[in-house]
């Protein structure tokens, strides 16, 4: 069985969720909407929903026959429903957690999903095939608005929306290319799939230059943006280090990135150049207002960088970051998800 790993974001101890055979080949996590004790896990049997009843986390199972291998998880409704999407069936699912029903089906028609990607506001739903091709469609917490198919040849390797809802961001698998696409809130204009769709390639992170160091970085592995939409983490397949850049978000000129450092390895390796980032994921800082980037290292160690800035001239002004190496040490990070006051990652 796989283990869940819990950490307090000012506690070095740490809580395990291993105890249930069914809970194997772990790929995705989300945090209930606004509490850090109700947890969704996806896996090979279905969704983990773990809670916390006083000091004991108990488990529920939300299963479907052919819900198999879930590949993405997303709260919506303030945490009342939670869209999953999986291999093994062509159906995205809406589940209404305290019932253990579902509420409603996304129909895809297809084998099933590598990843799905939900904005609250204005309320989308990005979804790519496992296959290849990726679509949008329109969630308001009472209907679903039919699909609209972007991509049809490739297949996406990571996505990510911006905070406020306006851009999503993506990557092709085996690919240097960085892409967007602009939601306009204009409900007039989201009926236009043409307008409000359309791909742009935002960079060419083939070879990037930023700090005085030139470096070849290759196909993208994974891609994150802070809280504040300022800053951008990439990490590259293979690759030991994670490219920082800032964010330039506009609705009418084309969108850019601007790398700003590299971030490397900082604990005692003697072979830093083999050491590789797995995972990245930019979480909120509870007692101070500030947010961290945090990275999961093949070491099998967290590191936190501290961010500061609170608009994109002061992060312009203010280069440099706090980072510091967690020394609880496992192997082999999947994925990383925050919610209030904790982090949590999934290793095997």
């Amino acid at each position: 069985m796989d283990t869940v790993l819990l950490l307090h974001e000012n506690e070095l101890t740490c809580t395990q969720f291993k105890d249930h055979a069914n809970q194997r080949d772990i790929t995705c996590m989300a945090f209930r909407s606004f509490t850090c004790f109700e947890l969704a896990v996806g896996c090979a049997a279905g969704i983990c929903l773990w809670s916390r009843n006083k000091d004991r986390y108990t488990l529920r199972m939300l299963t479907d026959k052919r819900h198999v291998y879930v590949t993405s998880l997303a709260w919506a409704e303030n945490g009342l429903i939670l869209i999953s999407a999986s291999l093994g069936c062509g159906n995205i699912i809406f589940w209404q957690p305290e019932m253990g029903e579902k509420m409603r089906f996304l129909l895809g028609g297809r084998n099933g999903f590598s990843l799905l990607s939900y904005t609250p506001d204005p309320g989308f739903i990005f979804y790519a095939y496992s296959d290849a091709g990726a679509s949008f469609c329109k969630y308001d917490g009472m209907k679903l608005f039919e699909g609209t198919n972007i991509l049809s040849e490739k297949r996406i390797q990571s996505s990510t929306w911006t905070q406020c809802g306006s851009h999503l961001f993506f990557v092709e698998k085996d690919s240097c290319l960085l892409y967007a696409c602009v939601a306009f809130p204009d409900e007039g204009v989201v009926l236009d799939p043409d307008v409000l769709w359309k791909p742009q390639v935002v960079a060419d992170l083939d070879r990037v230059t930023c700090s005085g160091q030139h470096r070849a970085c290759g196909h993208i592995q994974s891609i994150a943006i802070d809280p504040l939409d300022i800053y951008m983490a990439i990490i590259f397949k293979n690759q030991p280090f994670v490219l920082i850049c800032f964010l330039a978000l506009s609705q009418v000129l084309p969108v850019r990135i601007l790398p700003r450092n590299y971030v490397t390895y900082n604990g005692n390796s003697t072979e830093k150049e083999q050491v590789y980032p797995t995972c990245v994921k930019f979480t909120v800082c509870q007692s101070k207002p500030v947010r961290s980037l945090v990275i999961a290292w093949s070491t099998g160690q967290l590191q936190r960088l501290v961010y500061n800035a609170q608009s994109p001239e002061e992060a312009l002004s203010r280069m440099s970051t706090n980072s510091n190496l967690n020394q609880l040490k496992w192997t082999n990070y999947l994925t990383i998800g925050y919610g209030p006051e904790s982090e949590m990652v999934v290793f095997k």
